[in-house]
């Protein structure tokens, strides 16, 4: 039987607007843009760069020689040329800021929904699917006091305010998600690295994530999964540019208002297909995905 999944941004839409989460959605219509290449994402090719910056397999080489492999990553993701030196500048800054050794890069994360009702359970759908939550993380690290934690990357264009990361619902999830997977190694929280834009600066912040914070994530995504899955769901849109701006269904949603007909629109989006795991990525592979698997050995 096919597993029910909710992704960690099928779970944000779900949020912020109903429609954009029944277009777009894994377990819905799963409809996503057309993108082509060459197409400005700096964001994501920053984060395929720093993928082979800390690629725990080449951690301990020069990096003289992983330097270019950096870039060729960023260049591959089609970077934009002007945002180039900023990396170089980042490479720089990390050289003493990085006081920790990765152990995993770009993982991604699977983990059974619980149920937020019955302790000790899973969810599933009337049809007895099991209801899975996915995510990827940027990075999980250990520090000099031997204490695990997920990493962060995010390019912006302001630093964020304290409370800002305290409130950040998708890192604590994470830290619970991480917790399921890996009962050897609990983690302490979330290293953040701020990348800003303009004028270029980065910055580091360590949230640590108690076990009430990371059941606390836990019980809310299950009640939203329960509100997913109940047969009296009504899908309608919530208007609001703050999250309208970067919607991919602004077009269609408009028509759909309007009370045209946006068949033709949506014609135009591509199927996701079925959410996959990507274990051969690079660097997410450095121990084994399943439940009670041990860390890898840190020797001196």
């Amino acid at each position: 039987m096919a597993q029910y999944v909710v992704t960690a941004d099928d779970r944000a839409w779900f949020g912020r607007c109903r429609r954009a989460w029944d277009l777009g959605a894994v377990a819905r219509h799963g409809l996503e843009p057309v993108t082509t290449p060459g197409t400005d994402d700096t964001d994501r090719a920053i984060r395929e760069a720093l993928a082979v910056h800390y690629f725990p397999g080449m951690w301990s080489w020069e990096r003289t020689i992983v330097e270019p492999l950096v870039f060729a990553a960023y260049d591959r993701a089609h970077g934009p040329r002007e945002v180039r030196p900023l990396l170089d500048d980042f490479l720089r800054w990390a050289a003493d800021a990085d006081r920790f050794t990765p152990l995993r890069v770009e993982v991604e994360i699977d983990v059974h929904v619980a149920d937020p009702v019955l302790p000790d359970t899973h969810l599933s759908t009337p049809e007895g699917a099991a209801v899975r939550f996915r995510d990827r993380i940027a990075l999980v690290l250990v520090d000099d006091d031997d204490r695990y934690w997920l990493g962060d990357h995010r390019v912006v264009d302001e630093f964020a305010a304290a409370d800002e990361l305290l409130l950040d619902e998708r890192g604590v999830l994470a830290c619970w998600a991480w917790d399921e997977i890996e009962l050897a190694t609990t983690v302490s929280g979330i290293q953040y690295t701020e990348i800003r834009l303009d004028p270029p600066a980065f910055r580091r912040t360590a949230v640590s994530r108690t076990a009430v914070e990371k059941e606390g994530a836990a019980r809310r995504l299950g009640r939203q999964v329960l509100e997913m899955l109940a047969p009296d769901l009504v899908v309608e849109p919530t208007p609001e540019w703050s999250h309208c701006a970067r919607c991919a269904f602004r077009l269609p949603c408009i028509a759909m208002n309007r009370g045209d007909d946006a068949e033709g629109l949506l014609a135009a989006y591509d199927a996701r297909g079925p959410d996959l795991l990507e274990e051969g990525r690079l660097g997410g592979m450095s121990w084994g995905m399943g439940r009670g698997a041990a860390p890898p050995f840190r020797g001196t």
